[in-house]
């Protein structure tokens, strides 16, 4: 058998309290929902200033209206998840499907925004 002492296990803590603790994901889904609130912001904003100057297509006002209502659901997620330690590790696999579907959305955002933006 092994000699272990107490030092590998307080190693072993750490590692499970430090990597595999569930909020870390809960840090990284704030800053996407900041940097997506950024986003969206701005192309909201650049939507609602124009005064029906932009036009969007059936299909971009359904991207449009798709990322808001993601972004509204990953807005109560960690709402809940802030609110309830106890929830967010009853949610740890939804938080991490969550997490790999709105790191997706991510990259699809600033596509969105950018002719927008450009048409003011």
């Amino acid at each position: 058998m092994w000699k272990l002492d107490e030092s590998y296990f307080y190693q072993l803590k750490n590692v499970a309290i430090n990597r595999l603790s569930p909020g870390s994901v809960i840090i990284y889904l704030v800053g996407l929902c900041l940097y997506s609130l950024v986003i969206l912001g701005t192309s909201t904003w650049a939507l609602w200033e124009s005064q029906g100057r932009i036009v969007l297509g059936e299909i971009l006002n359904l991207v449009y209206f798709s990322l808001l209502i993601i972004f509204l659901i990953l807005a109560v997620y960690l709402s809940m998840c802030l609110i309830s330690e106890k929830f967010l590790f009853k949610s740890q696999k939804f938080g991490t499907v969550v997490m790999v579907v709105y790191t997706l959305v991510m990259s699809i955002e600033p596509f969105f925004c950018l002719p927008s933006m450009g048409k003011l």
